[in-house]
């Protein structure tokens, strides 16, 4: 699996386009070494889980830590499918490219 390091070093040798972290390329967009594009019918919902060893007593420190992220947890929102199925929808409308010749 190609690290961040290597996709990078293809893009600035012209091997191609990436999806990649923007935390991962800030210093390359401020240097004008790359471009970044918006794409507005893109969307990603990211996942991201809280794991800890389920055989062994928390720390006190662990277990408030647990408590506050338990208690921040946001559900996403619901415009984010309404959105997607949106833009499922207007696809669809919108036909093959031969149906609108």
């Amino acid at each position: 699996m190609p690290t961040v390091e290597t996709i990078l070093r293809m893009e600035q040798e012209n091997e191609g386009v990436a999806f990649l972290p923007r935390m991962c390329v800030e210093q390359d967009l401020a240097r004008g070494l790359l471009r970044e594009i918006g794409v507005s019918e893109l969307y990603c919902e990211r996942n991201i889980r809280l794991v800890y060893p389920s055989r062994r007593a928390l720390s006190h420190a662990a277990k408030a830590f647990l408590e506050v992220v338990k208690s921040a947890v946001v559900e996403p929102p619901a415009t984010a499918n309404y959105m997607i199925e949106n833009s499922k929808r207007a696809a669809l409308d919108q036909g093959s490219p031969k149906d609108r010749a």
